[in-house]
Formats: C-alpha cells, sequence, structure tokens
C-alpha cells in the first residue's frame, strides 16, 4: 500500500465443506484473514507469491520468503493457506489452522529432534537475519540439530570450538568475508567438513568453489530440496 490504506486482520471459526481448502483434513478449523487495500497482483505474480526467495521488490529490499515462511508454518501444523488478489484491488491472504480440542501432545518435530542430535549439528551462516531464520526452521523441521551465524569470522570461530558440526552452509553474498572466502579458509582448516554454498547471484567467483569440490546450491529452491542436498551431503 505504497499511498496508505487498510489493513485489516480478523479471526473465525470454520469447518471444512464448501468454500475450505481442499487439501485439508474434516474437521473444525480456526482461520486467520488478513487483507489489504493495496495495488495487488497479477495472475503470473499471485502464482509465484508463495515461492521462496520470489519477490517484486529491487535488490535489497526484500527477500521473498515472508509468505512462504507462514505458509509452511501453516502447512506444518496441518492447515493451509488460501491467496487472493487482483491488480488493483488489494490482497486477501487466509491461514486455516486446526482447532486444538485437548492438550497438544508433544510434536513430532521435537523427536526427530532429539534422535538427530547424536548425529552432530549444522552450521548455517548468512548475515541476512529473514534468510537465516528460514534456513534453519526448514532444517529443524526436518529433525537436524542447527546452529547459526551471521558472517564468515563467526562461522569459522564456531567450526574451531565444536566438534560436534558435520556439515557448513554459507551463503555467498555476504560483507566482509563472503561464501566463497568461507570456503576455502575452512578446506584448509578442516578439510573433511562438506560444504553447501549457497547464491543467487552469478558472481563469477562462485564458480571457485568448484575448484574445492564444494557444491553450490542456486536459489530460489524450497524446504524439500535443501533437505535433499543435506541429505546427500551427510551420507558421503
Amino acid at each position: 500500500m505504497p499511498t496508505g490504506g487498510i489493513l485489516s486482520i480478523t479471526l473465525s471459526n470454520a469447518e471444512t465443506g464448501p468454500g475450505a481448502p481442499r487439501e485439508l483434513a474434516p474437521g473444525r478449523y480456526v482461520v486467520l484473514t488478513v487483507c489489504d487495500t493495496g495495488v495487488g497482483m497479477d495472475e503470473t505474480t499471485l502464482a509465484r507469491a508463495t515461492e521462496p526467495f520470489f519477490t517484486t521488490k529491487e535488490p535489497g529490499k526484500g527477500t521473498g520468503l515472508g509468505l512462504s515462511m507462514m505458509q509452511g508454518v501453516v502447512s506444518q501444523s496441518g492447515g493451509a493457506a488460501r491467496l487472493r488478489s487482483r491488480p488493483g484491488q488489494g490482497t486477501q491472504i487466509e491461514f486455516w489452522l486446526p482447532r486444538a480440542e485437548l492438550a497438544p501432545a508433544e510434536p513430532a518435530v521435537r523427536r526427530m529432534h532429539d534422535e538427530a542430535e547424536g548425529d552432530g549439528a549444522i552450521l548455517v551462516c548468512d548475515d541476512n537475519t529473514a534468510v537465516l531464520e528460514y534456513l534453519c526452521d526448514a532444517l529443524s523441521t526436518k529433525g537436524y540439530r542447527v546452529l547459526s551465524a551471521t558472517s564468515g569470522p563467526s562461522a569459522i570461530s564456531m567450526l574451531g570450538k565444536n566438534e560436534s558440526i558435520r556439515l557448513l552452509i554459507v551463503d555467498f553474498l555476504m560483507p566482509e568475508m563472503n561464501g566463497a572466502a568461507v570456503a576455502r579458509e575452512v578446506r584448509q582448516r578442516h578439510p573433511q567438513l562438506p560444504i553447501l554454498l549457497i547464491t543467487g547471484n552469478a558472481d563469477p567467483e562462485v564458480t571457485h568453489a568448484d575448484l574445492l569440490d564444494v557444491p553450490v546450491l542456486r536459489k530460489p529452491f524450497d524446504r524439500d530440496q535443501l533437505a535433499t542436498w543435506v541429505a546427500d551431503l551427510l551420507a558421503t
């Protein structure tokens, strides 16, 4: 809403049936609805709105992870998200969440997480806090124990102090020390440690990572793709 407008947030009770998202299991739900009177989205943009890292904003103005993270949280909770928008008519987002009728049981994710602790940790390094949160959450929900660092030097320092780290995931575009430089330094100090370099940029320096046998995962990617790469690297 670049010139202002109205943002409304409402809660309501609903049950599955006509008008409910088809992917929902039968039951009772709480619907969180967020509406704005902004510029809206055309069909092409709407189709990609929840895609991780997709954004119509200029570089440095947004990550494209907000809707993707919300959709992931809702889906993992057994709910569904629905998005409607038209150019000039604003946007409406519905988050359908199962109603809790009894005291919640221990989440299965936590049990997976505890079981994975014996296998060591994954260190994720990114200076962008939104991206870092997305990556850590994506891995945590898959059962991995995750550590985080916001700069290359801090990641290198953590590796020197924590022998339980089994994999380093590092973003390429970072100030002070980019991901390729981090990979080179880590290769010298910890030659057996698997490294995954993440980038959304076609910078020629990224190719230097290939010379160190460092795989490069390019944006955009989703949680399942990230999990597949991680599982393959940990299996080697």
